[in-house]
């Protein structure tokens, strides 16, 4: 995946790397040796030079690294996931960039982006994947394809609630 700022993120067998150029030999640039990432990578749609990413399987944390800094000042956060999953398949951030969005053993599944709270879940839903249109596309559990007009805005105001109300309960 190609970002903004020029570099290039590059999901290897035994990590992700970041290069500035395809010349760029993977021991010169970013390399995190975090293994099974697959497909899980995903580059905030807001802040351009912010990437996600996890491991496939039995993944109890998301990787956040900023690379909108000078390379020797990159920094990576360490974004532990509160639920368990088996495996974590096609890991993305909607267009607003607040939440992450992923297919987990025939389940769509929604965190919100700041705390990794699960907001909503599509069960059977297979192979399911958030579209660059916003369309939640998968198979369902009679093996036809189906498509979600997924509404995060709605989502997310929703979440706001939630979180006023407990923040008014502890005043």
């Amino acid at each position: 995946k190609r970002m903004e700022n020029g570099y290039s993120v590059v999901v290897l067998n035994d990590g992700l790397a970041v290069l500035k150029s395809p010349e760029q030999s993977i021991n010169d640039g970013y390399m995190d040796r975090e293994a099974n990432i697959g497909n899980n990578v995903t580059i905030d749609p807001k802040a351009k030079g912010i990437v996600y990413y996890c491991a496939s399987e039995n993944p109890k944390t998301i990787v956040k690294l900023d690379t909108t800094k000078d390379v020797k000042d990159w920094q990576t956060e360490v974004l532990d996931i509160p639920n368990n999953y088996a495996n974590i398949r096609n890991l993305r951030l909607d267009l607003s960039g607040n939440f992450f969005t992923f297919d987990s053993n025939g389940e769509f599944v929604v965190l919100n982006r700041d705390n990794l709270q699960e907001v909503q879940k599509l069960p059977k839903l297979y192979g399911g994947i958030l579209g660059d249109d916003g369309k939640i596309r998968g198979i369902d559990e009679r093996g036809h394809m189906v498509i979600y007009d997924a509404n995060f805005q709605e989502v997310a105001q929703e979440a706001d609630k939630r979180r006023i109300a407990r923040i008014a309960q502890g005043l």
